[in-house]
């Protein structure tokens, strides 16, 4: 193995040197003839100036900078379109003086809006009949759809199949991941949001359910006194 490249741990002295460079940053300003005399071995086989080195390193970072920040900005945006929707829509919410003025602002919010393929407010032991509501018994939907009645927790990824049945009906060959939220005040379930996908990866568990617990916060407020 060439001598160069095989890696050696520092001796003394060479730790004795990394720490007074390190202590004394602007050296190579003040000595800049030391630099010509300076030379790395490069991976190719040739030779380049701490100089050329230290700008290649540079210009990489600057790179990842770049990328880095040009992410933020995009998420920035997006966080900014969420927002002005999610405000839209809690005004209509708010506004909403009917069971059936809650549920037409939300299904048509999340079709316009939020370009959600698939949504569904399903209410228990309720005689509604209207356009975008489902409704189950609370028997049936204690069969189907216990583990989501019972828990805070958002149920996200692939349901059971009589689960997608219960919650989304006919559409339910369709969806291939869904996410399930129950309505519920003081503990007491009385209803499922659920949103669903055609992709089967679309809804997982980890993702982030900030957005749609805050949405269901809301509708405890709006919509159960409304029943």
């Amino acid at each position: 193995m060439n001598m160069i490249e095989k890696k050696r741990q520092p001796s003394t002295e060479d730790l004795q040197v990394i720490d007074y460079l390190r202590n004394h940053p602007d050296f190579f300003s003040r000595h800049p003839e030391v630099l010509e005399t300076l030379y790395l071995p490069h991976p190719s086989g040739t030779a380049v100036s701490l100089v050329e080195k230290q700008v290649s390193v540079l210009r990489e970072r600057n790179t990842q900078l770049r990328t880095q920040l040009n992410d933020l900005m995009e998420r920035s945006k997006t966080n900014d379109g969420l927002f002005t929707k999610s405000r839209s829509l809690v005004l209509k919410l708010i506004a909403a003086e009917s069971t059936a003025d809650v549920i037409t602002a939300l299904t048509q919010s999340f079709k316009q809006d939020f370009a959600i393929e698939f949504a569904s407010i399903t209410l228990l032991d309720s005689d509604l009949a209207l356009p975008g509501l489902n409704t189950l018994t609370r028997d049936i939907a204690r069969d189907k759809i216990a583990s989501v009645l019972d828990s805070d927790d958002a149920s996200c990824g692939v349901l059971r199949s009589q689960q997608l049945i219960a919650l989304f009906g006919d559409d339910a060959r369709l969806v291939g991941s869904a996410v399930a939220l129950r309505l519920a005040i003081k503990n007491n379930a009385y209803g499922v949001l659920a949103l669903g996908s055609a992709d089967s990866h679309y809804y997982h568990n980890g993702m982030d359910t900030l957005f749609l617990r805050f949405l269901v916060d809301i509708l405890n407020q709006v919509l159960y006194p409304k029943l």
